[in-house]
């Protein structure tokens, strides 16, 4: 009887001491707004910071659906990260617009597909959303009291509208 409590004791202390493990072993948290505005031919940057939660490493590939359109492309600084335990690294995404490009909201879906390292088959991924809107530059609909839509009009009356 001593015996069987003593392997009951056991376990429970092996138990207690084991590490707890988040359900998801990669952590996404998002820096900013999932809206960001932006003037057209203007750069816009999204940031995602990535967290190791597990004890194995993983490599992070980032994607994004578009990736492109007429008027703009999207970019990551890198193709890939590599994850250690414990480590963190950040995720930028750049959406790059023409200056020509109308007044418009994009959206776009970003997807992060995290592999194990050390078991390659093993591979999850992570969503997001985030939205872009473009404001016009040039045109009726790129502002007030510009001259050819570009320039501030500091002209006085009756040059000013």
């Amino acid at each position: 009887m001593r015996f069987g409590l003593l392997i009951i004791g056991l376990m429970m202390v092996t138990a207690a001491l084991t590490p707890s493990v988040s359900a998801d072993p990669v952590n996404m948290f998002q820096v900013g707004d999932d809206l960001q505005e932006s003037y057209a031919g203007t750069p816009a940057t999204f940031e995602w910071i990535l967290y190791n939660n597990d004890s194995v490493p993983y490599v992070i590939t980032p994607a994004c659906d578009p990736s492109s359109g007429n008027d703009y492309s999207v970019s990551f600084e890198q193709s890939y990260i590599t994850l250690y335990p414990g480590d963190s690294k950040s995720i930028l995404m750049t959406v790059t617009t023409l200056r020509e490009m109308g007044s418009e909201t994009l959206s776009f879906e970003v997807t992060f597909t995290i592999t194990q390292m050390n078991a390659l088959e093993s591979e999850y991924v992570l969503t997001d959303s985030v939205q872009l809107k473009v404001l016009a530059v040039f045109g009726a609909m790129a502002g007030d009291n510009k001259i050819l839509g570009i320039w501030d009009n500091n002209l006085p009356s009756p040059l000013d509208g």
